[in-house]
């Protein structure tokens, strides 16, 4: 991994007390740039998150009261009315959105639009009958909203959109739809639509990335997914349950040591790094107390044992993530 460029890693304190060990900095400058590292969000910034999670609350109430609307006055509504409130309700959403592009309340708006779609796919579904499976709603659903992600491009639509797909797969195994018979090539198949987001955000030049929490979310899902799958074959697979998922694991191991800083240019994100490390404890860890209980039947000893490996794997990771840290991780 080549080392990053000086002027473009974070002030750290730690850094700067480095340059003053070097005598680059007085104590002086070094106080004025520890105050200015140090310093916290404005008040400025702190109205500004305020303002975005109050708008998207907000527009996660007003969903949810559409939906609440039709749950409770269902019987008491004629058939007209029912698809009439709901599409009145995406295309007001969907013409403010087109109203106010740029700013946040249109975006917000575009969300809201895109997850009152599927209230109106299910009144629909619930008027004629249509007799198709739970999944199709999904399918159809996340469908839709493929030119509303591709005009938009916009994070929490593209997620909501990425939600829906998983929950299309989900229940598409779950119906019979899909037949997947491991547990955990279900999972992998699953946490299908965040590994590819993910990848994408890997691949994309960092002009061009998504934000930080978007990267990070689909990140999560992906390594979440990989530990229940580590976790099901530690304990199943050694005895030919879900023997087919094995080689699933080759690609994971690869992913985390990418997400580690090997192959990679950009610096590591030290969140991904702090799940790939917790998920590397879980596994190890589970493969450990199989190894004591089943193989050597290690009773009490094997507890503390147990114990002694999960301080030292937190140990080592400690160490690991606080030299990433020093070298320039975000």
């Amino acid at each position: 991994m080549s080392e990053p460029d000086p002027l473009d890693t974070p002030a750290t304190a730690a850094r700067l007390r480095a340059l003053h060990r070097r005598d680059a900095l007085d104590d002086d400058r070094l106080h004025t740039l520890l105050d200015a590292a140090a310093h916290g969000p404005s008040g400025a910034e702190w109205a500004g998150l305020l303002d975005r999670a109050l708008l998207a609350i907000g527009a996660g109430l007003c969903v949810a009261a559409v939906i609440y609307f039709f749950a409770g006055n269902w019987a008491d509504l004629p058939d007209a009315a029912k698809l009439g409130a709901a599409m009145a309700a995406v295309a007001g959403a969907a013409g403010w959105a087109l109203y106010a592009p740029e700013r946040r309340s249109g975006r917000v708006a575009l969300t809201a639009a895109a997850g009152l779609t599927g209230a109106l796919l299910a009144v629909y579904g619930q008027i004629y009958q249509t007799g198709a499976d739970a999944w199709t709603l999904f399918a159809a659903w996340s469908a839709l909203l493929v030119p509303w992600v591709l005009a938009s491009r916009d994070e929490p639509l593209i997620t909501l959109w990425l939600v829906v797909g998983t929950l299309a797969l989900a229940l598409g195994m779950d119906q019979g739809a899909l037949r997947v018979r491991d547990e955990s090539l279900r999972i992998l198949v699953i946490a299908g639509p965040a590994a590819a987001a993910w990848l994408v955000c890997e691949l994309l030049p960092e002009p061009r990335r998504p934000a930080r929490w978007f990267v990070r979310t689909a990140g999560t899902a992906v390594f979440a997914a990989l530990t229940c799958v580590g976790f099901i074959l530690t304990l199943d697979g050694f005895d030919g349950g879900d023997a087919g998922a094995w080689p699933a694991l080759l690609p994971g191991l690869g992913i985390g040591a990418w997400v580690l800083g090997l192959g990679r240019k950009r610096p590591i994100d030290l969140y991904l790094a702090s799940i790939v490390w917790l998920s590397a404890i879980i596994i190890l860890t589970t493969l450990w107390g199989r190894v004591l209980f089943d193989g050597f039947d290690a009773g009490e000893l094997g507890v503390l044992l147990i114990a002694l490996a999960v301080i030292g794997e937190v140990g080592v990771a400690a160490a690991w993530l606080r030299r990433a840290w020093q070298r320039g991780a975000r």
